[in-house]
């Protein structure tokens, strides 16, 4: 939305965007680091494979953290949602565009840029660098030890620094 229609967008938060299709390879590499746990999912290992995902996403302590927020089934509804995020949305991200373009029309937009310590993709400082460079008026806070599901691990940092962006910047 915030590219299709620039002129509505006052201001913008990005927690550990997912921006890919900024050059021709991003796409294909996000797609293939999740192969072989799509692989394991196809394969029958559903559980194992949602295991493996959610360590890497929210961390090793995953199942603690969501049974204090989410109800008590959540990870076995997460293991049969995952066929719809593995085989429909991963592979989407073949379409998935973000360009210099693109970006342009939100080079006038306060941006917030909230982003987890644990690096773990050369991707991730690609996207970063680009982040900074096509959209200007982005302020980038980090939040140690946070994975890329920050917004579940470390909930009251996201909302201390949405609070603060949001104490000088327009809705």
């Amino acid at each position: 939305m915030a590219y299709t229609y620039p002129d509505y967008i006052k201001s913008l938060i990005l927690l550990e965007p997912a921006i890919t299709g900024y050059n021709e390879f991003s796409n294909e590499q996000v797609i293939q680091e999740f192969q072989p746990i799509i692989q394991m999912y196809d394969k029958g290992q559903r559980k194992e494979a949602i295991d493996i995902f959610m360590k890497a996403a929210i961390g090793t302590n995953y199942k603690e953290l969501i049974a204090n927020i989410l109800p008590p089934n959540s990870f076995e509804l997460a293991v049969v949602d995952a066929q719809t995020f593995f085989h429909e949305e991963i592979t989407s991200m073949k379409s998935w565009t973000f360009t210099k373009t693109q970006a342009k029309d939100l080079g006038h937009v306060p941006v917030l840029h909230i982003r987890g310590m644990q690096k773990f993709r050369k991707i991730s400082e690609e996207r970063e660098e680009l982040i900074n460079y096509w959209l200007p008026l982005t302020v980038t806070r980090s939040i140690s030890n946070a994975p890329h599901m920050l917004q579940i691990t470390n909930t009251k940092e996201v909302v201390h620094l949405i609070k603060l962006f949001f104490q000088v910047n327009t809705l």
